[in-house]
């Protein structure tokens, strides 16, 4: 069993994977595409273990009502996937199955090599 710890979070550690260095000030950023089911109980659940602030997350749907109640809590939302997977150091993308492909797609460029 893994617990992530809030050093992680923070620190570059390349030999563990983790994303980036922060820099310029910049805070360690977890993208969600899809905040449906399944994306909003992994938001409620990154929101809940305390290693991250609401403005640490960033969400994108398709939904705006969905993203109004986010807004609420400190969840930076939007719709634009690309714009979600360029600035995440970790995304997640959680949409219906026959969805993947296309987003997988439209997102593909605008990933960095470490994320």
């Amino acid at each position: 069993h893994y617990a992530f710890k809030e050093e992680l979070m923070t620190k570059w550690a390349p030999e563990m994977g983790l994303a980036r260095p922060p820099k310029d000030g910049a805070e360690f950023m977890v993208g969600l595409i899809g905040v449906g089911t399944i994306g909003r109980a992994i938001l409620d659940a990154l929101l809940q273990c305390s290693l991250f602030k609401p403005a640490q997350l960033m969400a994108s749907s398709r939904r705006p009502d969905t993203l109004a109640a986010l807004e609420r809590l400190g969840v930076l939302c939007g719709c634009d996937n690309a714009l979600v997977a360029a600035r995440a150091d970790v995304l997640v993308i959680a949409v219906q199955p026959n969805n993947f492909a296309q987003v997988a797609s439209a997102v593909r460029d605008r990933l960095r090599p470490e994320t």
